[in-house]
């Protein structure tokens, strides 16, 4: 628990988010970098970005935290802040294989799917069929999935295609050629998805894998078989799986309602009517301004990059290292004194509103 000294300090932050009726409504400026844009010195290339949101901003840097952004934040300031992150491509990085398909996989699994879809158009992935058949599955449509398969089979012969194919031939009724070309599968000296033996033997029962939510494939073929999924494995998922899961008719219904309350809490809609408790706001208002002002984490080499990068006015670093930082950890559970040092990073490079609502959020979290 926060102690005294630190309650009364948070307390004049909140006051002043749930006094101001525009905590997301004012623009945000990019500051002119007055300071200069060198790098810090730590072990980072000097290559940087020269214009943008992305200004003085390492290629390295990019490398090394891009890939730890939250996919699960319940605070919905982290997500508003990760995605506008994801909407400014870093140029320096845009035919970097490795960076594109981060970027593309964080889209997808965050839910957004219509940015994902624009991302993959422009991009130069070299497997971009695979992206969009991807995409059709995380979307709930395995129809328009299946045209594509369909497709796909003229030109490859993959094992995961013509696993698909498989589905696919049973999806559309023709069940005994879909055993068929299973059995013929089978056969070969390659693994099959077990799951496909289950859509014709309904005496298996199979055991759902967290590994299965990574892959919209088997998430559509386990919704085929219309078996429940352990709420332990629905709280490890993406959000864009949670989605695909809500959204599926042949699911059972308590499963179904379960995944639509977990995508509720990361901001994501979803088809069943399922509504959230309303979350209290916290009482003492002048505790806010207690956490804006408080005493910071002692330095480490990745609060020294956000210091420089919040003196120097980097903004899409700043943002970056703030949920890099959080990572997945529950707001509850941060160190007042981490929290600390985000928030006055974030209001260096114009973001106070944003730092507001985060500390009026981590004290809802903390039943403060």
């Amino acid at each position: 628990m926060i102690n005294s000294l630190n309650k009364s300090f948070l307390f004049l932050l909140a006051s002043s988010v749930f006094t101001s009726s525009l905590v997301w409504a004012l623009p945000v400026q990019l500051l002119p970098n007055k300071e200069g844009r060198g790098v810090p010195s730590y072990d980072f290339s000097i290559e940087s970005q020269t214009n943008g949101f992305w200004e003085g901003t390492s290629s390295t840097v990019i490398e090394q935290y891009f890939p730890k952004i939250p996919l699960r934040p319940l605070s919905p300031t982290l997500r508003a802040l990760r995605d506008e992150l994801l909407k400014e491509k870093f140029e320096l990085l845009i035919t970097n294989y490795s960076y594109q398909e981060k970027l593309f996989e964080l889209l997808v699994e965050s839910g957004d799917l219509v940015s994902a879809e624009s991302f993959l158009v422009s991009s130069t992935l070299p497997d971009k069929e695979n992206g969009f058949l991807n995409l059709f599955y995380w979307a709930g449509k395995p129809e328009k999935a299946c045209e594509k398969v369909t497709n796909l089979m003229r030109t490859s012969s993959s094992l995961n295609i013509r696993a698909q194919n498989v589905y696919c031939v049973y999806l559309s009724g023709e069940k005994e050629r879909a055993k068929i070309a299973l059995e013929l599968l089978n056969e070969s000296d390659k693994a099959v998805p077990p799951l496909l033996n289950a859509l014709f033997d309904p005496s298996l029962a199979p055991i759902f894998e967290d590994a299965m939510g990574n892959s919209p494939f088997l998430l559509n073929l386990w919704c085929a078989l219309r078996k429940e999924i352990p709420e332990k494995n629905l709280k490890v998922f993406s959000p864009a799986a949670l989605v695909l899961i809500a959204n599926a008719e042949k699911m059972p219904q308590e499963t179904r309602l379960l995944a639509a309350q977990l995508a509720l809490e990361y901001g994501l809609t979803t088809h069943p009517d399922v509504q959230l408790p309303k979350r209290l706001e916290p009482q003492n208002l002048a505790l806010i301004q207690e956490l804006l002002e408080g005493r910071e984490e002692r330095a480490d080499k990745d609060l020294e990059l956000l210091k420089d990068a919040a003196k120097n006015k980097r903004k899409g670093e700043v943002l970056l290292l703030t949920l890099a930082l959080l990572g997945e950890t529950p707001l509850k559970d941060v160190p007042p004194a981490r929290l600390t040092s985000l928030l006055k990073a974030l209001i260096k490079i114009g973001y106070d509103q944003q730092a507001k609502a985060l500390a009026a959020e981590y004290l809802v979290a903390k039943d403060l």
